[in-house]
């Protein structure tokens, strides 16, 4: 262990601030990794949000598109500036760039791609784009093969049980080689306290009984997360004050909205756009729902946890691991009649719905950026060359 021996430590990321997840998980290590007397370097495009003024700042020029032409340019020029110096950690996020010896793996996007295969692509994209996408999957997978390669040395973060079961199964890792370390959730930042401050006012900004019951979707990737699923189950919860609150942009919003307005839901169904206070959202809210086909570690249901919420969600990556059916939310196929059916129950008793957000709440305590944070530093304190 390397207690008192202060490490040199790079982040490699496009952005660092604390709206996406990539962004998010470098801003919340680094500032608690600089606390421990360490020196902490961020190589990103842009930067914001760090709480900790001695983390430092190193600009990395890049292309804005195509995304290829951004990805290549990110990797050659974040690796010019990173031979410049020596450094006891060189963090990734996953196939961003090419000289790391920790790399943490969000998602393994062989999997990702297998499993989005049978989604209907409802993007009339054009064969230029088609062409652009295939390329750009290709070379990520590409450059994933060499990081993962189980004659490299790297060692590996996967941020659940299911992601370090496919870098096992498609790039042959050893499991001995990659530690499972969760995202975490800022527990202040998201607590059931918020409703009281809250909940209130947000549901009179958007017009939302006191009586009627929010649920809740937060993200983008609308075809991934199975928004259209759970904006068809409203129809069929016609005896329930439910509105549906949807938290993000997606470049498909008119699709949907296409949808509600042939549902006849223009009343029952709230775009909200993206929010930089998204913890007041989640305070006006009283269930949380994410049919989603493939997730990492999904954030969202770490902060819907964290303020108290109960969860319904499929059976995926990271709430595998953290749901237990009845007790702090249920399991939902991407049905929307099944989706209803957990819903109606939650409907009915407010008390269950107190009971599985406290449950909900006291499983997020264990996923803590402190504990996250102290566990990426032991790793590090392992592998770290020896003073």
């Amino acid at each position: 262990m390397r207690e008192s021996s202060p490490m040199r430590v790079a982040y490699i990321v496009e952005h660092c601030h604390k709206r996406g997840g990539h962004e998010r998980y470098v801003a919340e290590l680094a500032q608690r990794v600089a606390l421990s007397n360490n020196e902490v370097h961020i190589f990103s495009n842009s930067f914001s949000e760090v709480a900790n003024p001695k983390v430092i700042w190193h600009r990395v020029a890049m292309f804005h598109r195509p995304t290829v032409v951004m990805w290549l340019s990110f990797i050659i020029n974040s690796t010019r500036q990173i031979l410049r110096q020596k450094f006891d950690i060189i963090h990734s996020q996953g196939p961003n760039a090419i000289l790391q010896n920790v790399v943490t793996n969000h998602t393994t996007q062989r999997a990702r791609i297998k499993k989005l295969a049978g989604v209907e692509d409802v993007e009339n994209r054009s064969i230029l784009r088609h062409c652009h996408d295939f390329l750009f999957l290709k070379m990520v997978c590409w450059l994933e093969g060499v990081i993962y390669n189980p004659r490299r040395k790297t060692k590996i973060i996967a941020v659940s049980e299911g992601v370090k079961r496919e870098t096992v199964k498609y790039y042959g890792k050893s499991p001995d080689e990659i530690a499972v370390i969760p995202n975490g959730v800022d527990l202040e930042r998201f607590h059931p306290g918020n409703k009281t401050l809250y909940r209130r006012d947000i549901r009179k900004q958007w017009g939302i009984g006191e009586k009627e019951i929010v649920l809740l979707f937060v993200g983008g990737d609308w075809e991934r997360k199975g928004l259209e699923c759970l904006i068809r189950a409203i129809p069929l919860l016609k005896n329930e004050p439910v509105r549906l609150l949807v938290v993000g942009k997606w470049h498909r919003q008119p699709y949907y909205e296409k949808i509600v307005l042939g549902l006849h839901l223009k009343d029952k169904v709230i775009f909200s756009g993206a929010s930089k206070r998204v913890e007041e959202l989640y305070a006006a809210s009283d269930i949380y729902i994410l049919p989603s086909l493939y997730e990492a570690c999904s954030l969202s249901v770490l902060e819907a946890a964290a303020t108290g919420l109960p969860i319904i969600t499929t059976k995926i990556n990271g709430t595998e691991e953290m749901i237990v059916e009845g007790k702090n939310g249920y399991f939902i196929s991407r049905d929307s009649e099944e989706i209803a059916e957990k819903v109606r129950w939650l409907c009915k008793s407010q008390g269950l719905r107190m009971q599985l957000g406290e449950e909900a709440r006291h499983t997020a305590e264990d996923y803590s950026w402190d504990k996250t944070s102290q566990r990426v530093l032991t790793l590090y304190e392992e592998i770290a060359p020896k003073a």
